[in-house]
């Protein structure tokens, strides 16, 4: 039996779509074989179980293949801006001590730019174009499939890759500006499966029905956790390479999307589309679009209740470091101007004033949260998360 998430959707289910990407199709069986061809064949060419392996490009099946093979061989994955300028690419890439970049073809200059002030890195991989000099292309890489015809992955490159024995398997850090400076590594190498169990219960979400539409930038938190829990529970990811809100639309009739993460710029373009292309809308099949990653205007949410209908808009108040802390349900939309919802599970909340004691209800202070699935720490800072006795605060008030 597979321990892996993605070799057990293969196994249980190989015919079941995993990625739509424009008019390709991709099951869990096809997507866990090239998952296994670039992990085998990463381990090939030199990289290690542990090692910190940034990634960067749009939305696109080679960053969601990548994501796969990174947990199956034990990397810390670390996602990076693909809007970021050459010097901000180095500075990343160098303060995380990455020893691999798999980046994608159209942000490949910026690397091969800054690739000399780059000592830690031994490998870098293009996709989706052809690869700089000193650096691997995509299909080099990719170990070679099997060659006895079968389909099940279990052999040549094809095959599961070794398995890792490390609990930080799977680890994450992205960069977050943090409270002040320059961005941060916000490492994570563990998780909380109950409390994760929790969240996916409070969103609504279900095992093995799921569709995803990926509404933002998958190196952005939110959208990479929403993606990740999708295929976690065995559903489906339609990719969208760049937001695009008409055909944002048109996808999620098309393929009777359930849920997907938005930030509020998004939703506000969504609604503001005419007349006459809201008119094509169909949003009978979703059931949990979550607004987050700033405040939402009570307008607007009564906006994209108006224009799309009622019964799926939650909002979710979280950050990089502390993961979910609260939920408001569509129920509360309307009926909780301002709010963004209660703690789930195990989370908890206080807020705190300058004098480092609970504030009483309606008083402003400092928001902390207790919670198992905040982050282990910043990567090589002296700054650190506010914590008092466990309860840690990213400075909101």
């Amino acid at each position: 039996m597979p321990t892996d998430l993605l070799a057990g959707h293969a196994q249980n289910t190989p015919d079941k779509v995993a990625v739509v990407d424009g008019d390709r199709f991709i099951t869990y069986g096809e997507l866990n074989r090239t998952v296994n061809r670039l992990a085998n064949g990463l381990l090939a060419v030199g990289v290690q179980p542990g090692e910190r392996a940034v990634w960067c490009g749009p939305n696109s099946v080679p960053v969601l293949t990548f994501l796969h093979a990174a947990r199956k061989i034990g990397l810390v994955a670390v996602p990076l801006a693909y809007r970021f300028t050459a010097e901000e690419m180095q500075y990343v890439i160098d303060n995380s001590d990455a020893a691999l970049v798999v980046i994608d073809a159209e942000q490949a200059d910026r690397v091969a730019a800054v690739r000399d002030r780059l000592p830690k890195v031994r490998n870098v991989v293009v996709f989706d174009g052809p690869a700089f000099d000193g650096a691997l292309a995509w299909d080099d890489v990719l170990a070679p499939p099997s060659s006895d015809g079968q389909t099940d992955g279990q052999t040549g490159g094809e095959a599961e890759p070794p398995t890792v024995t490390d609990t930080t398997a799977g680890a994450t850090m992205i960069y977050t500006s943090g409270t002040t400076g320059k961005p941060k590594g916000a490492l994570r190498t563990s998780t909380d499966a109950g409390l994760v169990l929790a969240l996916i219960q409070e969103l609504r979400l279900r095992p093995g029905e799921e569709v995803h539409i990926t509404s933002g930038p998958l190196y952005h938190s939110g959208p990479l956790a929403w993606a990740v829990l999708t295929h976690t529970l065995g559903g489906t990811i339609v990719l969208m390479r760049h937001f695009d809100a008409e055909r944002w639309i048109d996808l999620v009739r098309e393929h009777r999307v359930t849920n997907t993460f938005s930030a509020p710029t998004q939703l506000k373009r969504i609604v503001s589309l005419p007349d006459e292309v809201l008119a094509r809308a169909d949003m009978s099949s979703m059931r949990s679009l979550v607004a987050n990653a700033a405040p939402v205007p009570y307008a607007l949410k009564q906006e994209v209740i108006a224009k799309l209908g009622d019964g799926f808009l939650f909002e979710v108040y979280g950050s990089t470091e502390l993961g979910v802390d609260t939920i408001l349900p569509p129920e509360d939309q309307l009926r909780k101007p301002g709010s963004c919802g209660r703690p789930y599970g195990t989370v908890q909340v206080r807020i705190v004033g300058p004098d480092g004691k609970e504030q009483p209800a309606g008083e402003p202070g400092e928001l902390f949260v207790r919670s198992t699935l905040a982050l282990d720490g910043y990567h090589r800072t002296a700054e650190r998360i506010n914590d008092l006795d466990g309860w840690k605060s990213v400075g909101d008030v």
